[in-house]
């Protein structure tokens, strides 16, 4: 069973466990779509789910701070969602605030409006 939040690591190991079989039955009922890791945990996000969909802005964000070696593929995008996952755990937030934090640090123009011009400037 997937949780529907997330309170300690037990919750993230909770997630993924039900995740991976979720996955799984996606596969074995050969279900179009929903097979793929990124759009299983787009449409968990949307249904109230604790994960995020990291964008490539994202990824570029979690290889410059550490989080992962590469900004592709799957290996690397679920490493990101379970690092946010537990961070967000640690913090007491929700990984979706997490998610808007790192679209902001890595200047994705709708995300932009949140910080003043400085806060670019500033950045690099």
């Amino acid at each position: 069973m997937i949780p529907k939040g997330l309170k300690s690591k037990t919750d993230v190991e909770s997630f993924w466990k039900g995740f991976n079989d979720l996955k799984k039955i996606m596969g074995d009922v050969k279900m179009p779509f929903f097979r793929s890791s990124t759009s299983l945990l787009h449409l968990l996000l949307h249904i109230g789910f604790p994960c995020i969909k990291p964008d490539l802005i994202v990824m570029r964000v979690a290889k410059k701070i550490g989080i992962v070696d590469f900004e592709k593929g799957e290996r690397n995008l679920l490493q990101s969602v379970k690092v946010i996952q537990l961070y967000s755990v640690d913090k007491d937030i929700k990984p979706s605030i997490v998610d808007l934090y790192l679209l902001i640090y890595g200047g994705q123009r709708w995300a932009m409006q949140f910080v003043t011009k400085s806060f670019y400037e500033n950045k690099r």
